[in-house]
Formats: C-alpha cells, sequence, structure tokens
C-alpha cells in the first residue's frame, strides 16, 4: 500500500519518473549548466536568494558566474525565455553586501525576468529551489544559484574555487539535490508558473512539447519510479501543509533505519514522533547529521538553543541507545567542520526524500517549501537507496563505501557500524551537551518566538507583547500617522512607474553620504543628525540599516551607534527631568498604556517598542527606566536592523558589548528615585502597603532576540533558515575534540534562519 495520499501529504503523485541525487555543488550547477544549454522555450527558477556575480562553474575559459551562464544560453537559444522568481529579502541582501539587485547585464536584456516575491505570512520567506526546463527536467533540493554553494565531496580544507561573491575564501559545505523528468517535471513547471500568477498577476504559458532532456553526470539514478511532491504554501487556498505530514507519516513508517541530513532540528511536532519510535521495544535506529554550529551571531541564542532543547528530549527517549546525533569534521588537526545545508532522509532504505525543507516549524508552516519522495517497491531500487545512504554516510566518515556496507553487514546495525568507523582526521563526531550558556530561563520562549508552530500574525504579536486591548488602541491612533503611510505610498509609487529613478536616487544619497562622512566634521554631524532621528521616533532598525548600506558594516554600524547613544541619552534625560505629568501635558496619556507596558514587561516591551516601533522613545523616560535597561532595549533593537545586513552584524558586536556593560550613574542605579517612607501624620488613615514585586528573572534579555530575527530576517535557510554561507576564512571554524558542543567559533555568517 502506498504511503502517499495526494491532498493530505503529497500535492500529486507522478508516475513512471526517471531520478537522480546530486550531491554537493559541483555537479549539480553542472548538471544545470547541461540542461540548460538545451533548453528551448522557458528556463524557471525559484530561489530563496539568487546571486548573478557568484562563480558556480570552472571550465577552460576561466570562471563562470550565473550571469555569464544565463548569456550563454540566451545566445544559443534565440526562442528562450528565462524567468527567476526570488524571496524580496534577496534583493535587500545582495545589496548590502554590495551586490547587484537585479540581473540588469545588458545581454540579458528582453529575455530575462526577475521578480522579488514578498508574499509570505510575518516571519516567513520563500525558501523553494526549484530550477524546471521546459518541463522536461527539474531540480529540486538545497542549493541555490548563488555564493558560497560551490564544493566537492572532497570538502577539502581549502579550495580556491570556493569563494565568496567578493573572493574571500568559504569553508567546506555539503547540499544534495534531486534532478526527475516527466510528469514530476511538468507538475514542478507548473508550480512555479502559479506562483509567478500570485506574485504578479500575469499567467505564464506553458512550454510545448519537445524531447527530453537527461544530462550526464554523476549520482544515484532510478527509472520507473514514483515520485510524490510535497509542498509548504502558507498563501494558497487552503494553505498547503504536505511537507509536515509527510515527515510526520514517513518517521513513523520508519521500521528499521532512519537517515537524516538536515541543516536545523527543532520541530516539536517532528520530535513527538521521533520519541514515540525511540521509545519503542522494536523501532528503528536513528542517525541524524547536521552542522555543529548553526551560522550567524544570533543563531546560537535562536535555532541553536532550540536544537539542543530537542537533542536532549531525544537522548532521554532513546531508551534502547538508537540514536545517534552527529556533526562531520573535514579536519580535525586543522579544526574545519563541514557545514551541513542538505535535507535528506532515507527510510528502511525504501524511501528517498530530498528538497528545501528543514525539520523546523517555519518549514513546515511559515516559509514556501518543496520536497521531492520516492517511493521505491523494487528490491533493485531499495539497493540503490542503500547505496546512496552509504555513499552519504562514507563521505562524512572518510571512508570506502565497501568498509561501511562490511561493518553493516557484520554487525546487523547501522548505527554501530558508524560508531566503528570514528576514526581519522576526517570523521563523524557526536553532538555533547547543550553549552550552559544555552540553558537559560527564555528556552521556551526561544522556540517559541524563533520557530513558532503557525504563522506569526502582526496584531498576536502585538498583543503578546504589550497585552490584550494593544491593537484597539494602536488602530485608535492610526489616524495620526496616516500622512507619513501615505507620503511612503506616494514615493514608492513614483520610484514604481519610473517618474523616480531608484538607482539615480540611491546613487546620489550614497553619494552624498559618503561625501559627507569623508570629514570627522560630517562624520560627527552626520551622528547628531542620527541621534535628532532616533530622539523624534525614528526607528532604530531604518537609521542602521542606512548607515549600514551607505558607509559599511563598520563606519555605517560606528555611526548608528553613536547617534544611537545620543538619541537614547537625550531622550531618556529630557523625559526623566520632566517627569510622568509634564511629559503627559505636552503628549496626552496616550503614552500610558505603552509606559505601563515597558514597566510591566520590563525589556520584552522595550526592545520589542523599538522594533515595531509602536512608541516614541519619549515613553521610557517618565517611567524612570533604568539606564541599563534603557540602553539593553536600543541596544537588541540596533542588532536587528544590522542582522538584515549579514556582514553588518559583524562589525557592531563590540558595540553591542559596550552599550551593555554602560556604568549607571548613581541616580539611575535601583533603588534610585524610589519614594522615601514618612512617619504617618496624625489622623491620617493606616496605608496598607503594597507587597513587593518579586523580581522577575531575566538573566540574558534573550527572548526578543528571536523576535529580532523573525521580523527583520524572517527567515531562514533559515535565521532562521541563512540559508547563507559567509565571507569566512576555513580555517576559522576551530573544533576542539575535548568541547565537542560548543568549540568552534562563529563563522561570521548571518544565516537567517530561514534558510
Amino acid at each position: 500500500m502506498s504511503l502517499f495520499r495526494p491532498g493530505e501529504n503529497v500535492e500529486r503523485v507522478a508516475e513512471g519518473v526517471r531520478a537522480r541525487v546530486i550531491i554537493d555543488g559541483e555537479a549539480y550547477f553542472q548538471a544545470v549548466a547541461q540542461a540548460a544549454a538545451v533548453a528551448e522555450e522557458q528556463l524557471l527558477i525559484t530561489a530563496w536568494a539568487i546571486d548573478p556575480d557568484a562563480v558556480i562553474l570552472f571550465d577552460a575559459a576561466g570562471p563562470v558566474r550565473v550571469v555569464d551562464l544565463f548569456a550563454r544560453v540566451l545566445e544559443l537559444r534565440p526562442r528562450l525565455r528565462i524567468t527567476v522568481l526570488a524571496w524580496d529579502m534577496a534583493r535587500t541582501m545582495a545589496w548590502g553586501q554590495g551586490g547587484a539587485l537585479a540581473l540588469d547585464d545588458p545581454r540579458l536584456a528582453g529575455r530575462l525576468r526577475v521578480v522579488y516575491d514578498g508574499g509570505t505570512p510575518l516571519g516567513g520567506s520563500h525558501h523553494q529551489k526549484l530550477v524546471v526546463i521546459d518541463d522536461v527536467v527539474a531540480f529540486c533540493g538545497g542549493l541555490d544559484l548563488a555564493a558560497g554553494r560551490f564544493d566537492t565531496p572532497a570538502h577539502r580544507v581549502v579550495d580556491t574555487r570556493r569563494v565568496s561573491a567578493r573572493g574571500g575564501p568559504l569553508p567546506p559545505f555539503h547540499d544534495v539535490m534531486m534532478m526527475v523528468d516527466g510528469e514530476a517535471a511538468a507538475a514542478l513547471g507548473q508550480l512555479v508558473r502559479e506562483r509567478w500568477w500570485r506574485a504578479t498577476g500575469e499567467a505564464l504559458p506553458a512550454p510545448g512539447p519537445r524531447a527530453p532532456i537527461w544530462p550526464e553526470g554523476e549520482g544515484i539514478q532510478w527509472s520507473d519510479v514514483r515520485v510524490g511532491i510535497s509542498l509548504t504554501d502558507p498563501k494558497a487556498q487552503p494553505p498547503r501543509r504536505q511537507v509536515q505530514t509527510l515527515f510526520v507519516d514517513l518517521i513513523h513508517a520508519a521500521q528499521d533505519r532512519l537517515y537524516v541530513e538536515n541543516q536545523y532540528l527543532t520541530s516539536r511536532a517532528l520530535a513527538v514522533v521521533m520519541e514515540a519510535q525511540l521509545k519503542a521495544t522494536e523501532g528503528p535506529e536513528l542517525l541524524i547529521v547536521g552542522p555543529e554550529h548553526p551560522r550567524g551571531p544570533l543563531a546560537g541564542v535562536t535555532v541553536g538553543l532550540a536544537r539542543w532543547r530537542l537533542f536532549d528530549r531525544l537522548r532521554r527517549a532513546d531508551r534502547h541507545k538508537r540514536l545517534r546525533l552527529m556533526w562531520p569534521v573535514v579536519s580535525r588537526a586543522r579544526g574545519v567542520a563541514l557545514y551541513v545545508h542538505s535535507k535528506v532522509m532515507i527510510v528502511d532504505d525504501r524511501y528517498v526524500r530530498v528538497g528545501s525543507a528543514n525539520l523546523a516549524a517555519r518549514s513546515l508552516s511559515a516559509d514556501t517549501e518543496a520536497d521531492l519522495c520516492l517511493e521505491l517497491t523494487r528490491p533493485e531500487d531499495r539497493a540503490l537507496a542503500t547505496a546512496l545512504r552509504r555513499r552519504l554516510v562514507a563521505e562524512h566518515l572518510d571512508v570506502p563505501e565497501a568498509r561501511l556496507a562490511e561493518a553493516e553487514d557484520r554487525l546487523g546495525s547501522m548505527v554501530r557500524a558508524v560508531d566503528g568507523l570514528l576514526s581519522g582526521d576526517r570523521t563523524l563526531v557526536p553532538f555533547g551537551v547543550a553549552p550552559e550558556a544555552l540553558r537559560g530561563s527564555f528556552a521556551e520562549e526561544a522556540e517559541l518566538l524563533y520557530d513558532p508552530p503557525e504563522p506569526f500574525q502582526l496584531p498576536a504579536l502585538i498583543e503578546a507583547v504589550l497585552g490584550r486591548g494593544a491593537r484597539e488602541r494602536l488602530s485608535a491612533r492610526l489616524p495620526r500617522g496616516l500622512w507619513s503611510v501615505l507620503a511612503l505610498s506616494l514615493g514608492f509609487g513614483l520610484w514604481r512607474v519610473g517618474v523616480v529613478r531608484p538607482d539615480d536616487t540611491i546613487r546620489l544619497a550614497g553619494a552624498t553620504i559618503e561625501a559627507i562622512a569623508a570629514t570627522w566634521d560630517g562624520w560627527i554631524l552626520l551622528a547628531i543628525l542620527g541621534g535628532v532621528a532616533l530622539s523624534v521616533g525614528l526607528p532604530v532598525a531604518l537609521v542602521v540599516t542606512l548607515a549600514a548600506f551607505e558607509l559599511g558594516a563598520r563606519n555605517g554600524g560606528a555611526l548608528a551607534a553613536v547617534s544611537l547613544t545620543l538619541g537614547m541619552t537625550t531622550t531618556w534625560g529630557v523625559g526623566y527631568t520632566l517627569g510622568r505629568r509634564r511629559v503627559q501635558r505636552l503628549v496626552g496619556s496616550a503614552l500610558n498604556p505603552i509606559a505601563q507596558a515597558i514597566q510591566r514587561r520590563g525589556r520584552v516591551a522595550f526592545f520589542s517598542l523599538r522594533i515595531l516601533p509602536v512608541a516614541p522613545l519619549r515613553a521610557r523616560g517618565p517611567r524612570r527606566r533604568r539606564g541599563r535597561g534603557a540602553a539593553l532595549g536600543d541596544a537588541l533593537g540596533l542588532v536587528a536592523g544590522a542582522s538584515a545586513l549579514r556582514r553588518a552584524v559583524l562589525g557592531l558586536r563590540r558595540v553591542f558589548a559596550a552599550l551593555l556593560d554602560l556604568p549607571r550613574p548613581r541616580s539611575l542605579r535601583p533603588g534610585a528615585g524610589r519614594r522615601r517612607a514618612h512617619p504617618r501624620r496624625p489622623g491620617r488613615p493606616l496605608r496598607r502597603p503594597r507587597p513587593r514585586r518579586r523580581p522577575r528573572r531575566d538573566p540574558t534579555g534573550g527572548p526578543m532576540i528571536l523576535t529580532l530575527t523573525l521580523l527583520s530576517c524572517a527567515g531562514g535557510d533559515k535565521a532562521p533558515n541563512d540559508d547563507s554561507p559567509a565571507d569566512s576564512d576555513p580555517v576559522d571554524s576551530r573544533v576542539d575534540d575535548s568541547a565537542p558542543d560548543d568549540s568552534a567559533p562563529d563563522t561570521g555568517v548571518p544565516d537567517c534562519p530561514g534558510r
């Protein structure tokens, strides 16, 4: 009986399909180039990110960028049209790292169309990674046409071909794709056209019939198999949640062994099913391989924290010692880990699943995802699945596949065979216990905020921070800000219709700011202007974004930090000096609910107001908010803008640390400003003293870091999602055998947990 149920755990089932699993970027990009070279009408691409300057091929003529590949195939095929549908945040990230805003090479004029799609729920991203050629061959998996994805199964410590968009060296990177033809390719083509119609309102025609395409290359290949296509699409009507349902069904169906490669493992829904399998007396073995550390400056306290907690749950359920949680290291001696970005699940060597979805609640609910799953019934097809699983494990262990096969046959166990081969410089390393730094009181909130089981709704998020009724209070004040909304809409409309040229405006503004900042006097002037802007209520994230975009991570980050300090000091001091009553007379009673929320909910509400933003900076002074708490709220607000910039956070880390450690003046220390007790006057009734409130345990202010990731990164291959490998030196990923759980410093690559 088939596991696939169309409409429930799969969108549809394709019969009689050829399929090949392609391991690592080099083989994938070669296959895409071969297929594109013989395309006739239509080349469709969906992506989390696309980088026209990324080098993806190396031939006799030298490195080949994405834009070069497109130009080459368009020159060969006069009828061909290329259509790219990318997540709109990809444009922002490309801008922040000096990349192109669009694929506007003159060689592509009129035959390439790029649309950046922002139609996702709050905190979601477009995470599908598809390439479809003439509806006769398609690719699906974890790789984008972007920088940092190229690598080979050798995963050398140093590979001069593995470079970032700026030419810097990158650490080893592992990913997997699946290539299909026939009905499966046609169904994926229809999926891309459906998304294009929803994003643009334009219907793309389907290509006409043509001869099959099947590029030659390496990989495990099947013929005439059944393929299930599973989707996550929160904006579809009704929303599609097949990715989650099929994950649950596959884990539940496992009887002998379950092999998983995935960038993230944070979903509670999937953890429940895995726990049940581990507790069963006759359950399957589980071998789960992931990266040692999620990438990004905030990943450790977002997806990293959620992953450690899930690992602890699985270990407690592992009564029969059938679980192995491991990460691959390329060189122990040189301290280089392999970053696992693949999304693979092989169940009993009967089901082979490859796609874009991480084992995270975001991938199951808020992001758009596409996975392919082979259902194998013939013995020869299942033997190929066994060969694929052993090839992947042998690659990580750096042993011949035959040696792994012999150990499995001799021991009758996948996990015990792996245990006996954990040696050498390149191998798999068991995860240790969670670092103490990640065992905070905000663990529950971290999982809920970073990896919500359902897409976030802005009204619910506001009420979660400010309490019930906040939405109505904000709506009542909305007309006062209506002119700002109309002005922004008008400016955007002028850009869209071409009255104002975005490129010219951006260049002019950038040149002006850079010219002013070229001297110390000009730099100080910009810092003061930024402080004034923040004082009157301009969002911190906007100031940081503009500064970092125009002046770079370090210079712009320093400018934003100085402006932030000036704005915070000024507005806090004014509010504190005037007092609550005078401020109320100036601005009315509208600040009362906000100020009460700050007083009641502390750093959580304070930080959230700076991000949303729903209150001016003035709201804190009248409530006698402590200076250190104010600094913390602003520092975390500063992170929100920087986290959208991939590299900007790196230059601001020291600034945040400095802000968090600001010494507090005597008047701002705990206890200062409290009303002193006076002797009761004669005849005055005795008043019951108010009970002291227990101080809240909030050692780090950490839960709202997750909100900033959600609001500013949306995602991630995620930040969640990052999907983005980074400009970092491979030798920076250090491995310490004595502490495998917390040994490698951050590689410096913000990855929106996402994707």
